[in-house]
């Protein structure tokens, strides 16, 4: 059996630290996943908040009802998300029409990869 590395999304400390914007648009795409898994996100409005620890169980917990993106952005964030990752993606997406990494000096790894997974997802 291969292992499962989650990298970012196997901790809630790391998990807290990618931006609230960029993990909600990363997870948007399967918000009827994780609601039927029992994790709502928060609404558009702001109101609730992320069940940071039920977001890892779904997926430390892949099931045959996993969407095969998600499982695919996942395994590409947490591959992506560290400094070194994070510098190829950089430079790899400098200039490129549609990231908008915004101050990127106080970006984490895991952030920088999510952001660029989310805009170049096709589920987006």
């Amino acid at each position: 059996m291969a292992a499962y590395h989650l990298g970012p999304f196997s901790q809630v400390g790391t998990l807290k630290r990618i931006g609230l914007e960029q993990l909600l648009a990363f997870l948007k795409p399967h918000k009827d996943f994780l609601a039927a898994r029992g994790v709502r996100l928060p609404s558009p409005d702001g109101s609730g908040e992320i069940d940071y620890e039920g977001l890892i169980q779904v997926f430390m917990n892949p099931g045959a009802d996993t969407p095969h993106e998600l499982a695919e952005a996942l395994y590409l964030v947490a591959e992506m998300a560290t400094p070194e990752g994070m510098d190829e993606l950089l430079q790899a997406t400098k200039g490129h029409c549609g990231i908008n990494l915004g101050n990127i000096t106080d970006a984490t790894p895991a952030e920088v990869a999510v952001q660029i997974v989310t805009v170049h997802s096709p589920s987006q």
